[in-house]
């Protein structure tokens, strides 16, 4: 009977502040996780093999549907402000988006 007793005064007081303490560090640690990009300036692949800047500013995602698998160049992604003056295919950039396979 004393054992109930030592458990119900002192183990579940202390059980239930580990387990209130555990819960409140996950939620702080999730809420700083970054579950987006930081928003770039995106250049849609014209016809021709020039780029050209997609309208609606800085995004996540370009906005012309690419994906971001293997296939056709679609869209590169550069940090707002910081593209070069002529993009091509060889052009560097921060994040490239490619045609899905039909």
């Amino acid at each position: 009977m004393n054992l109930i007793k030592f458990i119900k005064t002192n183990v579940m007081p202390i059980l239930g502040l580990a387990i209130a303490a555990g819960l409140s560090t996950w939620s702080l640690t999730s809420a700083n996780t970054t579950k987006y990009a930081d928003p770039m300036d995106w250049y849609e692949r014209q016809p021709d093999g020039t780029y050209q800047l997609l309208s609606g500013g800085p995004t996540d995602e370009p906005s012309n549907g690419c994906e971001p698998v293997l296939e056709e160049i679609c869209a590169k992604g550069f940090e707002p402000g910081t593209a070069p003056s002529v993009i091509n295919d060889v052009t560097p950039a921060d994040a490239t988006r490619y045609h899905a396979e039909p």
